[in-house]
């Protein structure tokens, strides 16, 4: 949320008595401020020996009391410090600069198709080694699902989405909480105080049917099918709008991160490209969406990320899993200690 300081700050910086990003000196100001800015972030190390945990919670007035200049989140205090002392010693010039290349650099991919080209060859094809550049067709189907996806699942959901199918998969998520239930209370590697907290922890589980409940569906809008970008602004406003009503409320942990009509894409995909997979139902479409779910190809550079992250390669969190469940085995008739079906299992549940 800005304060009413930062947006008088913002209003001053972007005023019309300001230097032009074409003109003699702007670029290496950006430059600088981006190389600085990278050395202010905090590395693994630094976050695990910083002296405020990573998720220190201010208040909206203690955070705009120590750090003015900052719009934001938290993330470590450390870091913050950094960032406020780097923005009192650039100038105001320096500041008008770098916000118009902000606004500029956030609004490339929906400018013509040579800032679009201009972006993706670097961010597309050497920071995320794509080899072509999407269609225009693509473009546009993954923008108007990012812009108004809730809107586009609505509909799709008033096609397929039925009371007596509602009631069928809640009865279904049910049972596989009431399995989990038992299976807690009957394992005996747990002890009383860990089953006790895990049944809490399962007892806090939400889970979600459908689409969201409450979802945006910008009904007091109006787009204009000349003006794509100014429609851009206008949905961007509406949802910080929509954001700024929220602040100080609890928050809605029944929202969506997967728009609705997702999966039935990939079902009408499956009828034009049949794949090995597509008569393979039941038990091992169980597995193998498990195992998609973690597919990925790294290059040696993300691999080594790995060695400071808690979490192994998504290779190993399939199989490590997999090699220990006796069913998966018996699904995809693995041979006895074949590569995934080891005959000394880490059995946690049964």
């Amino acid at each position: 949320m800005l304060s009413i300081q930062n947006q008088a700050l913002l209003t001053k910086i972007l005023s019309d008595n300001k230097p032009k990003l074409g003109d003699d000196g702007c670029l290496p100001v950006i430059i600088r401020f981006e190389q600085t800015l990278a050395g202010v972030a905090l590395n693994k190390l630094e976050e695990m020996e910083a002296v405020v945990f990573t998720y220190t919670a201010f208040t909206y007035y203690e955070l705009d009391q120590k750090y003015p200049l900052l719009i934001g989140t938290p993330t470590a205090s450390t870091s913050l410090d950094n960032t406020e002392a780097l923005l009192k010693n650039t100038t105001l010039d320096d500041l008008r600069t770098i916000v118009e290349y902000k606004l500029i650099h956030a609004s490339f991919n929906h400018l013509s198709p040579e800032f679009r080209t201009a972006n993706w060859n670097f961010f597309g094809k050497i920071i995320d080694g794509e080899k072509v550049e999407p269609t225009r067709e693509q473009f546009c189907i993954a923008e108007v699902d990012k812009t108004v996806g809730e809107l586009l699942g609505q509909y799709f959901l008033d096609e397929v989405w039925s009371a007596e199918t509602a009631k069928a998969v809640d009865e279904l998520v049910k049972a596989l909480e009431s399995s989990t239930s038992t299976g807690i209370a009957t394992a005996d590697w747990l002890d009383d105080s860990t089953r006790a907290n895990a049944q809490t922890k399962l007892s806090k589980f939400v889970y979600l049917l459908g689409g969201p409940e409450n979802p945006q569906l910008y009904p007091t809008l109006t787009l204009d099918s000349k003006s794509y970008f100014n429609n851009r602004w206008k949905v961007s406003q509406v949802n910080i709008d929509t954001n700024l009503k929220l602040a100080g409320q609890p928050v809605d942990n029944r929202k969506f991160d997967v728009p609705p009509r997702h999966f039935r894409a990939y079902r009408e995909y499956l009828k034009k490209f049949p794949s090995q997979y597509t008569e393979d139902a039941g038990d091992k479409l169980f597995y193998l969406s498990f195992a998609q779910a973690r597919c990925s190809k790294n290059t040696d550079a993300r691999l080594n990320t790995h060695l400071t992250d808690p979490h192994p390669p998504d290779r190993f969190r399939v199989t490590g899993a997999l090699e220990n469940d006796a069913e998966f085995a018996r699904v995809f008739k693995c041979p006895t200690d074949s590569c995934l079906n080891p005959s000394n299992k880490c059995l946690l549940w049964e």
